[in-house]
């Protein structure tokens, strides 16, 4: 494959049909992502500006609400997963939790309106807290169950279908991130409402307007297209049997802590057990690179505020807006790196492997925050309006690559190497490290450790590094998951004397 994936060994069996039906279905799934990252976007964008302009919250205390919130909402993806692939099925938690989400987006709309009418600012601000926090936090749980779904559409033998459906996975997200991106700045400042200067109600409204719409289309496309549907399967029982055994049981010593659970469950259940959780300790390393990413709608919009955002001397871009370069260039540089920039390092034997990528990604984002660094020493010796915000387009230029390799990689990386029943499971951890990148965020930020905003980004790349040598180590020593053969799926998952060896490369 040319993301250097693991191939499932179902099409080497000689059952596999040469050419299957392409799954229409994922364009339904594509537009629901589209719909639904504008809705997400749209509101994350502004909340930054949110928090200090309306709520009245000084930057520190703005940077640490941000991060929650967002941690919030990448935490309970887990939730949703395991809902998804043990409880009522992927299609099923996608559909109520969506609603869900539509609720919280009009919510959200609604108090944005009656805040500054019927309530004092301490008193909107706990209202506010209540009404965001708690409404995200439930509503964004079925967030990777949705890609996950979208892979159950590929059958064995599409390797190369469902790789492509990732990236244009990713791509859909980042589209709706680059419209929501322009559309809601605009719509909180030049639009009047309500006797106000700004209009947060209807720039909070039209994600969630965005967000049924997403809803429609993922209806919409069950019936058209009759998805394929993976029923759920209760193989995170044997998590709980076997931890409740090795701690609270005498019986006979075993080899791993999941083997106390072997007279309950199948051989292949306990090695898919055990392949999750090895992918699972190789994900330890990446919350840092999440911390980094994520500080570009917060610290990197505080940074855009304190800068001269006139272009050209006609227009002015708004310091919320300056983000839609990050998903612009997403799209811009997918097809590049796909076609032109991996075929042209495979030639040289280079980034051939998917953790190979990420390391080169991880490294990227390290050098963005020292540009970022260099960028805020000139911010803090020139006067407020001074440095021209388009000197930020380099760093986000860089860390947009490092995200190509970083994060689309990790998506499919982590798809790949899940076992079939808990493909949802494996990508909500995946995830849940952008939640964990937040809480570094909110730890770093409230230990106030530096005094200029220079060296927080020169402390930032330097983690960055350091983290990237750990990860490469453990890299170096994975041992990849191998899907099992249908004809002898009691096999074990690894095969040692190949596979590490394959590996060393990665």
């Amino acid at each position: 494959l040319p993301h250097g994936q693991i191939r499932d060994n179902d099409d080497e069996q000689g059952d596999v049909p040469k050419k299957q039906k392409y799954p229409y279905g994922v364009g339904f799934i594509i537009g629901n992502e589209f719909c639904e990252r504008f809705s997400y976007f749209g509101a994350r964008t502004i909340l930054i500006i949110y928090f200090t302009k309306i709520l009245k919250y000084p930057d520190d205390s703005a940077i640490d609400y941000y991060h929650i919130f967002t941690m919030a909402c990448y935490m309970t993806t887990i939730i949703g997963a395991i809902i998804a692939d043990t409880l009522w099925g992927k299609f099923k938690t996608i559909l109520y939790l969506s609603i869900l989400y539509a609720i919280g987006n009009i919510v959200l709309s609604l108090g944005a309106y009656v805040e500054k009418e019927y309530l004092c600012l301490m008193a909107r601000i706990s209202v506010y807290r209540v009404w965001y926090g708690w409404h995200k936090t439930m509503v964004i749980i079925n967030l990777k169950t949705v890609a996950a779904f979208g892979g159950d559409q590929f059958g064995p033998g599409m390797e190369k279908q469902l790789e492509k459906y990732f990236s244009l996975f990713y791509a859909a997200i980042n589209a709706g991130g680059f419209l929501s991106t322009i559309v809601t700045p605009i719509l909180r400042e030049d639009v009047k409402c309500f006797d106000r200067d700004s209009c947060f109600p209807l720039a909070f409204g039209v994600p969630a307007i965005l967000m049924v719409v997403a809803l429609v289309l993922f209806i919409a496309g069950r019936f058209i297209c009759n998805y394929n549907m993976i029923p759920p399967k209760k193989d995170s029982v044997i998590v709980q049997t076997s931890l409740y055994r090795k701690l609270f049981t005498r019986r006979p010593k075993r080899d791993h802590w999941i083997d106390y659970a072997d007279d309950k469950f199948d051989a292949q259940t306990i090695t898919d057990i055990k392949g999750l959780m090895r992918v699972c300790f190789l994900f330890i390393p990446l919350p840092i690179f999440w911390a980094l990413y994520n500080q570009q709608g917060s610290v990197w919009t505080l940074q855009a505020i304190k800068m001269n955002g006139n272009l050209f001397g006609s227009y002015t871009i708004k310091p919320d807006q300056i983000q839609v370069i990050n998903p612009v260039l997403i799209i811009v540089f997918i097809p590049i790196f796909e076609y032109v920039i991996y075929p042209l390092c495979a030639k040289m034997n280079l980034l051939k492997k998917p953790l190979q990528r990420m390391v080169c990604g991880g490294v990227l984002a390290a050098i963005s925050y020292v540009i970022c660094g260099f960028i805020q020493i000139w911010v803090e010796t020139k006067p407020d309006g001074t440095v021209n915000i388009l000197w930020q387009l380099i760093p986000y230029i860089v860390i947009t690559a490092a995200e190509i390799m970083f994060s689309i990689t990790g998506l499919e990386f982590s798809y790949q190497q899940a076992p079939k029943s808990m493909k949802s499971v494996i990508q909500a951890v995946y995830t849940t490290t952008v939640a964990f990148g937040d809480i570094i965020v909110i730890i770093i930020s409230s230990a106030k450790l530096f005094e200029k905003e220079s060296n927080t980004f020169f402390f930032f790349g330097g983690l960055m590094v350091a983290d990237m040598i750990a990860f490469a180590i453990m890299a170096y020593y994975y041992v990849p998951y191998k899907q099992p053969s249908p004809i002898n799926n009691s096999d074990s998952d690894v095969d040692d004397s190949d596979n590490s060896k394959d590996f060393k490369k990665n």
